[in-house]
């Protein structure tokens, strides 16, 4: 029987994207890089926010030398400047790092909160007496603030993020520090995630492992990374609960 349910953050129980890219664009338009599209966001991100940042530059500096080589022939001048710049994306990387915090502390529920019958969701199971643990490679004060401005922080009685001490998923350490503090056994917890590193995390831990397929990743990868189950919205679990006798 379960009776505990971890959720990862981004993409499962919040639609945070909007605040995401507009983080990660004030900071290319800084910089003089290229900004991201909404599918560059939710394929770069869920590694914490050092790949998130990493990813966005790296994609500037491919633009940027995809267009060096076309113009090298044509103008060797222009595609040497070019070449630089996208040296230069690369170089940035702690610079970004530094400006990106400071931009997703003002921007970071831009356009975001809970996905549609989330909170209903976890009112529910709360009622039933599942308990419930945030599992995150998000920053702690970042996953405070998301949680408490999405209205959904005291459904949780553990959470776990980048503190820079636990490992970040898919390593399973966090994981059971969340199982010891809530006293449940791995096979009496199911996980919600959006992504194969969610999936990963899952599996590493001998959880249940549910992938959303509302969130940023697609079917394939959830499957492809483990998934046992996939729901196309957050009360499709109590249905899930319900019908699996899980």
């Amino acid at each position: 029987m379960i009776k505990a349910a971890f959720f990862d953050l981004d993409g499962t129980l919040v639609n945070s994207i909007g605040g995401l890219r507009a983080s990660m664009n004030i900071v290319m338009n800084k910089l003089g890089f290229h900004e991201i599209s909404e599918n560059q966001t939710k394929r770069y991100i869920g590694d914490g926010y050092a790949r998130f940042v990493e990813r966005s530059l790296q994609a500037s500096a491919d633009k940027l030398y995809e267009k060096a080589e076309k113009a090298e022939r044509k103008n060797p001048e222009l595609a040497m400047e070019l070449e630089m710049q996208a040296d230069d994306a690369l170089a940035a990387y702690d610079e970004a790092c530094e400006e990106y915090l400071k931009a997703f502390e003002v921007h970071f529920m831009d356009d975001s909160g809970p996905y549609d019958g989330m909170t209903e969701t976890l009112e529910e199971l709360k009622k039933r007496g599942i308990k419930m643990a945030c599992i995150t490679n998000k920053p702690e004060i970042a996953t405070e603030k998301t949680l408490k401005t999405a209205g959904i922080r005291d459904y949780f009685s553990f959470i776990v993020c980048d503190d820079g001490v636990i490992p970040r998923k898919p390593d399973p350490a966090g994981c059971f520090k969340a199982m010891e503090a809530l006293g449940v056994e791995r096979d009496e917890v199911i996980y919600l995630g959006d992504t194969g590193t969610d999936m990963k995390t899952a599996v590493n831990a001998g959880f249940i492992s549910v992938g959303c397929l509302y969130g940023f990743r697609d079917k394939k990868e959830l499957l492809a990374n483990g998934a046992k189950y996939l729901i196309k919205e957050p009360k499709e679990l109590i249905k899930l609960l319900d019908d699996y006798s899980i």
